[in-house]
């Protein structure tokens, strides 16, 4: 029997709450599946996904790049270039015989690769172990024809970034010398056919700032502001493609000739899967605290992909930087947001091979690896 008014008060209120819970099991919020969905951050680092490297070298480094999840190289300043054989866990360096700042490097197999500095094009047969001067940008004519026009300077180009298809077949951006200028401001798309010794170009719309290759005819090149271009029969003609977005554009990858997939700043990732010819964005960061900037994404199969990139949570003088993931299990419709761990140095380069083996490279020869899974 009840004794007097807060009872009933209490058992009331007990109620109430109860049908609420009930209501909120049975009745859920409705979705837009039109939408991409948004992912969800863990609450706690994950710093059980990484590891730090010793790449033996405090020169910064530019670009990592994995051929599979052991066979990886790392390029930087003074013509540094490593290479691990076992996933990082042991990085020798290899003789480049240049001391110029290199910036990008490719290999297609474990023996021929390439290596890039702002001027000139190195190549290797044999994993690396030599590396042979093949070609730099002196020989590049911006003056209509006019042939034996002085510009004033020795390189006519400025290298930004290569793409291999095979041992013979590959493309880059630069920025050609504008004399009016007096500046490296002219974007310029090249193309070789006998593996980097020589050099055709052509000047394009816009300035780019990375390409990649989804077969053999079929190149793309993406920059800021979402700039997305292509070409479909090698690089003789370049159409824009449209992105649906207006992010930076920093990272570009294909899973097969047809699907590709592209990431960049406030944690956009777009997909294609007609080649690059129309895309459409599948994610892109709601909350701009700390913007993601993703750099990397790979995808395993059809349906199971990562994206990586980091979150700048600097304070003051205090540099740091987040590393963060994006997973997807269901290709790409919905992606899981975690935050890894922080660093305390600039991220330059991603490489994803699998879930279990990613890596990023940057300031003062930090290399670290980590896991998306």
């Amino acid at each position: 029997m009840l004794k007097d008014g807060k009872s009933v008060r209490f058992i009331v209120v007990c109620i109430v709450i109860l049908l609420a819970l009930y209501g909120c099991e049975n009745n859920p919020a409705p979705s837009d599946d039109s939408k991409p969905v948004e992912s969800q951050s863990t609450s706690t680092y994950r710093t059980d996904l990484l590891q730090t490297q010793q790449s033996k070298t405090t020169l910064a480094l530019t670009k990592v790049f994995f051929l599979d999840a052991n066979e990886g190289w790392a390029v930087g300043r003074n013509g540094v270039i490593l290479h691990t054989g076992n996933g990082g866990g042991d990085w020798s360096p290899q003789p480049s015989s240049t001391d110029e700042n290199l910036i990008d490097i490719q290999f297609i197999n474990k023996t021929t690769g390439w290596a890039v500095s702002v001027n000139r094009v190195l190549s290797t047969s044999n994993g690396g172990r030599t590396w042979s001067d093949v070609w730099d940008t002196s020989t590049i004519n911006l003056s209509e024809g006019e042939s034996g026009a002085d510009t004033g300077i020795q390189f006519q180009a400025a290298m930004i970034s290569i793409a291999f298809y095979d041992a013979n077949h590959g493309w880059a951006l630069a920025l050609g010398w504008d004399p009016s200028a007096g500046k490296y401001s002219t974007p310029l798309v090249l193309n070789t056919n006998d593996a980097g010794k020589s050099w055709d170009w052509q000047v394009i719309d816009q300035e780019y700032g990375l390409i990649a290759v989804a077969d053999s005819k079929t190149c793309i090149i993406a920059g800021k502001l979402g700039r997305l271009a292509q070409t479909t029969d090698g690089g003789k003609t370049w159409e824009r493609r449209s992105s649906l977005t207006e992010d930076d554009i920093l990272g570009v990858s294909f899973s097969s000739p047809k699907q590709g997939w592209a990431v960049g700043s406030h944690g956009t990732i777009i997909s294609s899967n007609d080649g690059g010819r129309t895309w459409e964005v599948v994610y892109k960061q709601s909350d701009n605290d700390h913007p993601i900037e993703l750099h990397a994404i790979h995808f395993n199969d059809q349906s199971h992909g990562a994206a990586a990139g980091f979150e700048d949570i600097s304070k003051g003088d205090k540099y740091q930087y987040l590393l963060t993931t994006l997973v997807t299990t269901n290709g790409g419709r919905d992606w899981q947001r975690k935050q890894i761990a922080p660093v305390d140095f600039v991220i330059n380069s991603m490489s994803i091979i699998n879930p279990g083996a990613a890596w990023a490279a940057g300031g003062a020869g930090q290399i670290v690896r980590f896991r998306t899974e």
